[in-house]
């Protein structure tokens, strides 16, 4: 259970991202064979698509496996690097706060508005943004603390 928990952005991305391909590919398969389009299928498919992209944003931000370029930082002396590192997570720390605000308000407005085919409230579609920026609060936090300690280490004055 705890190894579930540990790897819950990779199960839900990945549980996603077979529903979205069995219902596109369903749809084709019943477009060109049958000549029935399904409709929902694709609203299927777009919200599993929303839970494989935030999801996925917070596997790879979780192992900081986005990409950056870092080339121009790469060439500062090790200790301006390092208040670098800090200024840049406590950055993402303000920017995921105010995505989780700005999230958190999209869903709950979003309520009332049902999808065409299946009639769901637009929130299901909306609410992966909201864990994700919340995730990865809590990531730059603990990136954060890491970096400032990584600092404080090497006896770097902050002042």
């Amino acid at each position: 259970m705890k190894r579930f928990f540990e790897n819950f952005e990779f199960v839900v991305a990945s549980i996603a991202f077979v529903f979205m391909i069995l219902f596109v590919s369903l749809n084709v398969f019943t477009r060109y064979i049958i000549g029935y389009s399904m409709s929902f299928s694709e609203e299927v498919a777009y919200l599993s698509f929303t839970y494989v992209v935030f999801f996925g944003i917070c596997m790879l931000f979780k192992y900081q496996a986005l990409v950056a370029i870092d080339v121009l930082v790469e060439r500062f002396p090790e200790k301006v690097q390092k208040f670098v590192e800090v200024f840049i997570y406590a950055f993402l720390t303000v920017v995921n706060a105010i995505l989780i605000y700005y999230s958190v308000i999209l869903t709950v407005q979003a309520w009332g508005r049902p999808t065409a085919s299946l009639r769901i409230p637009y929130s299901f579609v909306d609410a992966p943004a909201v864990y994700a920026f919340t995730v990865m609060f809590v990531y730059s936090v603990r990136f954060l603390i890491e970096a400032i300690r990584n600092l404080r280490s090497d006896n770097i004055s902050v002042e």
